[in-house]
């Protein structure tokens, strides 16, 4: 049971730290690609 409940933890929390690195990447893309934005427009 516990067994069980470990390994779906294991891989819930490996998903979810995927996804966090996955927005972070993406967040630092918009980050730079709107500052190159304002820097261009400014």
């Amino acid at each position: 049971m516990f067994y069980i409940i470990g390994k779906y933890t294991k891989r819930y929390l490996g998903f979810i730290l995927e996804s966090f690195k996955v927005s972070m990447a993406y967040g630092w893309v918009i980050i730079l690609y709107f500052g190159t934005y304002f820097l261009i427009w400014r």
